[in-house]
């Protein structure tokens, strides 16, 4: 459990910027 808010937003926004990259790179990646 993290309790450092920093640490918490910045796991935050990986985890935003990992799935925008991944709903980004969806389209190239589907046989569609």
């Amino acid at each position: 459990e993290m309790r450092d808010p920093a640490l918490r937003l910045a796991c935050d926004a990986v985890s935003a910027a990992g799935a925008a990259a991944l709903f980004w790179a969806a389209p190239g990646l589907t046989p569609f």
